[in-house]
């Protein structure tokens, strides 16, 4: 499932976690904005999946899915930049993707929420 969800996965989805986790322990941010900046990033990332699964095809073959699914983790790595208040630095963004993309909220394979749904009962929303 590596290369489905965690794809280049690495020290900036540790680095995110820790960063967000000391700003919540020191009570640094304001009510929901961690969740205001998660929401951000998912509309962000939300039209540039829709057209990556609109360039594939049902009969789309195993190699061409992980092409396109490189391609838009290519723009998460380089280009998605969104600021959490003033902060906006390349750790924090792609760590967070890493952080949505392991709760299958966001995800760069066509088929992630069916291919890494909840292992254990099917689910894939997360609960």
């Amino acid at each position: 499932m590596e290369s489905l969800i965690g794809m280049g996965r690495n020290q900036h989805f540790y680095r995110a976690s820790a960063q967000r986790s000391q700003w919540a322990r020191r009570n640094l941010l304001f009510d929901g904005e961690v969740g205001h900046f998660d929401t951000t990033l998912i509309e962000e990332w939300q039209p540039r999946f829709e057209q990556m699964r609109h360039g594939l095809t049902e009969d789309s073959q195993d190699a061409d899915l992980r092409e396109a699914g490189h391609k838009l983790y290519h723009w998460v790595e380089t280009r998605a930049r969104f600021p959490l208040r003033t902060t906006i630095s390349r750790f924090l963004n792609v760590g967070s993707y890493h952080i949505l993309a392991d709760n299958l909220r966001v995800g760069w394979h066509r088929d992630y929420q069916s291919l890494c749904g909840d292992r254990d009962t099917g689910d894939t929303d997360g609960g």
